[in-house]
């Protein structure tokens, strides 16, 4: 009987490191653990961006992923690890909300809101809380990085990853890439350099399960430590945006927003 327990322990001790319960050492993550985690892609089934679960019905990404699209070309995927297992769920989109200084290019107010039927809420599909507005991200501030991104340069992902990122200042992000950044983004590396997980955009960046921010760039050039930016959803504008929408009717905000 001990030997039996003991082999009981044994194998629920190595499913555990090997990720069957969390996100393992080599990059790969566990939706459970992120369960705000969208897939955006074309409805023929080509992947373009990740997204983010603002509300049931309310999803995160960047505009320039869903900008000049008809939304019945759009779905949004949730609740699954990996998508070639087909065990997650898809909506097409009804709409699409986009911030009113959006002009295509522009990383400034690349944000939109994508409206769909609400997803049903389990274990692996929960809206995220954005975090509080006093709590700053200073440079060395670690986060959270997930997404389904690229499987290598030229190939999209279909498993859900992660990474640890740090933030750099924005001088060092310039050396770095020769990004120009203004007060509304934030600037991530790699620092392990490991280039486990490369980003879509509008993949999300959290911190003590709060959404902080979600990405506007790819990493540069893919190389190893290159800079991700992040728009932040700690700005006031970027923040404005984002609580109108989850908290006004949206037939209201149908003629405002949905000018694309």
């Amino acid at each position: 009987m001990t030997e039996i327990t003991g082999v009981f322990i044994l194998l629920t001790v190595m499913l555990y490191v090997n990720g069957t319960n969390g996100d393992n050492t080599y990059g790969e993550a566990n939706i459970k653990n992120h369960p705000y985690q969208l897939q955006v892609r074309y409805t023929y089934h080509k992947s373009i961006c990740g997204a983010v679960l603002l509300r049931p019905a309310l999803s995160l990404t960047c505009a320039n992923c869903v900008v000049r699209r008809q939304p019945f070309d759009i779905s949004v995927g949730a609740g699954s690890s990996n998508f070639t297992k087909r065990d997650g769920i898809w909506k097409i989109a009804l709409f699409f909300f986009f911030h009113p200084g959006y002009k295509l290019g522009i990383w400034n107010y690349n944000i939109a809101i994508i409206v769909t039927s609400p997803f049903p809420l389990s274990v692996n599909i929960q809206p995220i809380d954005l975090m509080q507005l006093q709590y700053e991200v200073f440079p060395n501030t670690v986060a959270t990085a997930t997404g389904y991104g690229l499987k290598n340069y030229l190939v999209k992902g279909k498993a859900l990853r992660y990474a640890t990122l740090t933030r750099i200042r924005d001088d060092d992000c310039y050396k770095l890439a020769k990004l120009h950044l203004t007060d509304r983004m934030l600037c991530f590396v790699d620092k392990s350099q490991n280039q486990l997980y490369l980003n879509d955009m509008g993949d999300p960046l959290v911190i003590n399960k709060k959404l902080v921010g979600f990405a506007v760039s790819l990493h540069q050039a893919f190389e190893k430590g290159g800079p991700v930016l992040y728009l932040s959803v700690q700005h006031p504008i970027i923040r404005k945006f984002i609580v109108n929408i989850v908290t006004t009717d949206a037939k209201q905000l149908f003629f405002k927003y949905s000018k694309f």
